[in-house]
């Protein structure tokens, strides 16, 4: 038996000339005569003449994925980058951000379970979780199949009611219920609907859950009625349900529950009210009318609301107020509630749940439950007394604010209560019997390998795949208030539609906000494109604010700022940014500032300097002129003015550029004398008026 290895790298230069590729010298051979035997070396070359490479064939997806098991399973949202970093620090060996992906969905499938394959074992983990769970009630719904002869059937619903949350939920627990839907994240698209009722310390008691196609009015109808064969629900029963308005579910509880109260979530109504009309002041209004306690309290504040804003109200009217009025609830259920965040909080903690395969999401929903009621029962065991805790904060607060109201006997079974803002009611004592706290349920299943296997000779398959359009969404989508909690900053009051709003990226929206211009004051342009649109006064006011007397610009010639400090050091002033902001301060506090009246008066005195300093200098020159050619008569009549110019000039005569700069030394003195001339006249102004 004989074994040859040869490297395949390739030698780009031969004895230091281009030429073809030739293969790597490295190459090993070995021998042995039989299985039993071992291997002899016959042949070995060391020498590597190939170019390094980091790419190896044997770093497959199949072993990437057994090496990044462990990391998985601890953490399976690692960043495939991440992974593909830390393989090649470990192996150094270069991995393809492809080949890592692959991997990495492999593992996930190794770990959690395969989307598909789950759907073929799902009747086993419904034996296995009712025969450990008794009572449990569990149902499963196919899509019709015309060919009676099939032997497969597509998945369509499933529906999860576990025995020991029936039986807590029917034995001391109100009749009050909130339904909601989310979203399935897998690559079988459905939404998971939930139904979550309240335990008495006001915490979240998850009652049943199921897995459906769509949100809509045949699927919730569906979802009710497994829930009402599960707590014994007929059409005449008085039960209460709070939700979010979701699509279908008002129709169905309608139809199969006509003398059910439903309640809406006010949230979910102010989120609707913010569409149109975005201040806080109309939460606050619609908080104040959901929390009245009586009718005539709520009519009373309904007619507040009405002349606040009449189209809110004629908005708010539409909706009946028996479905979010605290007012208008018949008390059936002894709970007051107007949110519906029994659900919210159940759907926050299946969050990543809801992006694993069938089976595997259900397991995590029924451990989540499994360890609620843990926490619960240690709680109840720290309890004094025969109240929860929650009912003793209540109570204590009750008490606070009953020490400020006045009670009288009737004589009977009524009490006449008087409170400190000119409050009165009636009460009637009616005698009220306690239930007691029992919640017990162990919710445990085996392992697959104890599972039974089902006898249907009926194959499940996974729903029809859809590629959704666009990135697959992770998140749930917030709302613009849930935006503006999470980054601190909170919805800007204003006059309607007109106001800021807080976006999710921590800065105030521009939508709906006309600018306002710096200078002018004038909304519709900044100060960039301010044109003087607001008359002689807001143009006036602008060309005060950049330190140029008024009716200056570049269009009218004039001098650039370097030019003006030249000539004039004090008009400078206007356009310097420390005045400028303290002008601003000024106007902002209400005091009066001559900024305008200061830079006029400048400019003013910068004419006179100019004007006054040329006719001096014109006036000295001539002099100056006239005297040079008396002295030293012409002699050259060509040369400019009569002056002689170059070797011509006699050694005791002066020439021209003598005389010039005789005459630039005049002109210099005289534009000094001026100047200082001039900086006592704006001192002099300073002191009359005040300027700055």
């Amino acid at each position: 038996m004989r074994l040859r290895a040869i490297c395949k790298g390739t030698v780009a230069f031969n004895d230091g000339h281009v030429g073809e590729p030739t293969p790597c010298p490295w190459v090993i051979q070995g021998s042995r005569s039989d299985v039993n035997s071992n291997w002899f070396i016959k042949t070995y070359n060391h020498e590597h003449k190939c170019l390094q490479t980091r790419k190896v064939r044997s770093a497959t997806t199949k072993f990437i994925s057994k090496q990044i098991m462990d990391q998985i399973e601890s953490n399976p949202t690692i960043p495939v980058r991440a992974l593909q970093e830390q393989l090649q620090k470990d192996y150094q060996v270069g991995f393809s951000i492809h080949k890592v992906f692959r991997a990495k969905s492999t593992a996930k499938k190794l770990v959690q379970g395969d989307y598909k394959k789950q759907y073929d074992v799902l009747r086993d983990y419904i034996l296995e979780l009712q025969s450990t769970n008794p009572e449990t009630t569990m149902k499963l719904e196919f899509d019709s199949e015309p060919n009676l002869s099939a032997t497969s059937r597509r998945f369509k619903r499933m529906y999860v009611c576990l025995g020991g949350m029936k039986k807590g939920f029917r034995a001391c627990l109100r009749d009050f219920l909130g339904f909601d839907g989310a979203f399935m994240k897998g690559p079988f698209p459905g939404q998971i609907l939930t139904a979550v009722g309240v335990d008495y310390n006001n915490g979240i008691y998850p009652l049943a859950y199921a897995i459906v196609e769509t949100e809509n009015t045949d699927s919730w109808k569906w979802f009710l009625e497994c829930i009402a064969d599960d707590l014994d629900l007929y059409a005449n029963s008085n039960f209460t349900f709070i939700s979010d308005r979701q699509k279908g579910l008002q129709i169905a509880i309608s139809q199969l529950f006509p003398c059910a109260e439903h309640r809406f979530c006010l949230r979910h109504i102010h989120d609707n009210m913010r569409k149109t009309w975005r201040t806080n002041e109309y939460k606050e209004n619609l908080w104040n009318r959901a929390t009245a306690t009586t009718v005539p309290e709520f009519n009373h504040r309904m007619q507040q609301f009405s002349s606040y804003d009449v189209e809110a109200y004629n908005w708010l009217k539409k909706i009946p107020p028996q479905h979010w009025a605290r007012s208008h609830f018949t008390g059936r259920a002894v709970s007051d509630m107007l949110l519906n965040n029994l659900c919210e909080v159940f759907n926050s903690k299946l969050i990543e749940e809801r992006d694993k395969p069938l089976i595997t999401c259900l397991e995590c929903i029924r451990e989540y439950m499994m360890k609620r009621i843990c926490n619960v029962i240690k709680v109840q065991k720290k309890c004094v007394g025969p109240l929860t805790p929650s009912a003793i904060k209540i109570m204590e607060k009750n008490v606070n604010w009953a020490s400020q109201y006045t009670v009288r006997w009737n004589g009977s079974d009524k009490y006449q209560v008087q409170g400190p803002w000119q409050d009165q009611h009636v009460v009637d004592m009616v005698e009220r019997g306690a239930l007691a706290r029992n919640m017990e349920s162990s919710l445990c299943v085996q392992g697959r390998a104890m599972w039974p296997i089902s006898e249907c000779p009926i194959k499940i398959t996974p729903p029809l795949h859809k590629n959704q359009p666009g990135r697959p969404k992770k998140k749930r989508r917030q709302s613009a208030e849930e935006k503006s909690q999470k980054k601190g900053d909170n919805v800007a009051s204003g006059s309607g539609s007109q106001s800021n709003i807080a976006s999710g990226s921590g800065k105030l929206t521009r939508k709906f906000i006309q600018v306002t211009c710096s200078k002018c004051k004038i909304k519709g342009h900044n100060a960039r494109t301010c044109k003087g649109q607001g008359g002689a006064i807001a143009a006036r006011r602008c060309k005060s604010t950049s330190g140029l007397p008024e009716g200056d610009n570049a269009e009218n010639g004039v001098l650039p700022p370097v030019l003006l400090l030249l000539l004039h050091p004090t008009i400078y002033k206007g356009t310097n940014p420390r005045e400028r902001d303290r002008r601003r301060e000024m106007e902002g506090k209400g005091e009066k500032c001559h900024g305008c009246l200061s830079a006029q008066v400048e400019v003013v005195v910068l004419g006179f300097d100019v004007l006054i300093s040329s006719l001096l200098g014109w006036v000295k020159y001539q002099v100056v002129r006239r005297r040079c050619s008396h002295n030293f008569p012409r002699t050259d009549t060509s040369s400019p003015g009569g002056w002689v110019v170059g070797r011509d000039a006699s050694p005791g005569r002066r020439t021209q550029p003598e005389v010039g700069g005789c005459v630039g030394h005049l002109l210099m003195l005289g534009f000094c004398a001026h100047f200082i001339w001039n900086m006592h006249l704006l001192t002099l102004f300073d002191l009359m008026y005040g300027l700055d």
